[in-house]
């Protein structure tokens, strides 16, 4: 009779005591007889192979080999999931420090846009600061401006009060001595006339224009104050302030006739076609016989202080 593996049902050998198929020990041999198909059959289901009539020896052996471990050596073994644990908490750390580094950062920027707001918000009081102590400075300043008025007041006197011998003297060489320089000033209207009345472009026209006309009013304010100086009539200084006057009417007179050449030249947009017009005009203030005179007068008009 044959004996079959109460495992997998392959037939053993005589005597063995593990089944070579399955590697199952044999804790009790089974005797099936082949010619009773039914009751082997019967046999093998006694021992808990579920469907045994119906499932092949091959694919239980498949499913039993695949399923033993056969230990090696007689250490405890142990199975775990601590690398994935591991791993998962690297991750986690991973993921923490970048939350960290990014909290630090929102701290750091609110910090700065804190600190911006609140220097922005502190110029105010050292705009506040710098107004009052302007404020200050401002109560202050009246200080140069009486120091101006009081001088304004100096020279207003000497035109509204007589003027002593002394001051006569000074008054007239400090006026005399100017007529040097509006002399100078009167040449480059000349020049800037003689260069400039006929060019079509009237910026230029214009700009010498402005020139002779700024000569012209400062000889005027001049000769006002010099008109105005209240000299005493037996003063020796009468005379010699006549002259310069005079020598500053002359003055006045030549640069009359360049600033109402002026005047009629800008009113035209060619002057090319109307240079005998601004010619004639310019003629007509006689400026040559102004000249003459000046030349004439101004060695005699330089005021002498009396003994």
């Amino acid at each position: 009779m044959a004996k079959f593996c109460t495992w997998c049902g392959a037939p053993l050998e005589p005597g063995a005591r593990f089944c070579g198929e399955c590697g199952g020990r044999i804790l009790e041999t089974v005797t099936v007889d082949g010619s009773k198909a039914v009751e082997a059959s019967d046999a093998l289901r006694g021992f808990g192979i579920v469907d045994g009539k119906e499932l092949p020896a091959d694919a239980t052996l498949r499913l039993d080999r695949d399923s033993v471990v056969v230990p090696t050596d007689n250490e405890q073994k142990r199975f775990s999931l601590d690398s994935a644990k591991k791993r998962r908490n690297v991750a986690f750390i991973v993921i923490g420090i970048i939350i960290a580094v990014l909290l630090v950062v929102v701290v750091v920027l609110g910090t700065m846009y804190l600190n911006g707001k609140q220097s922005g918000s502190s110029e105010p009081l050292q705009v506040a600061s710098t107004d009052q102590s302007s404020g200050e400075n401002t109560e202050q300043a009246p200080q140069p401006s009486s120091t101006s008025e009081s001088e304004q007041a100096t020279i207003d006197d000497k035109v509204s009060s007589e003027l002593t011998e002394e001051q006569a003297y000074d008054f007239l060489s400090e006026a005399y001595e100017k007529l040097d320089t509006y002399d100078e000033r009167i040449g480059t209207c000349v020049e800037d006339f003689n260069a400039d009345f006929l060019v079509s472009s009237m910026d230029t026209r214009n700009a010498s224009k402005e020139f002779a006309d700024k000569v012209l009013s400062d000889l005027t304010s001049d000769l006002a104050s010099l008109e105005s100086a209240k000299i005493p009539s037996g003063s020796s200084y009468v005379e010699q302030a006549e002259k310069v006057m005079e020598l500053y009417e002359c003055q006045i007179g030549r640069v009359s006739a360049l600033t109402n050449a002026w005047a009629l030249d800008v009113t035209f947009e060619t002057p090319s076609e109307h240079k005998a017009e601004i010619l004639a005009k310019y003629t007509e203030g006689d400026a040559k016989t102004y000249l003459s005179r000046y030349d004439e007068l101004y060695s005699q008009a330089e005021p002498t202080q009396a003994s």
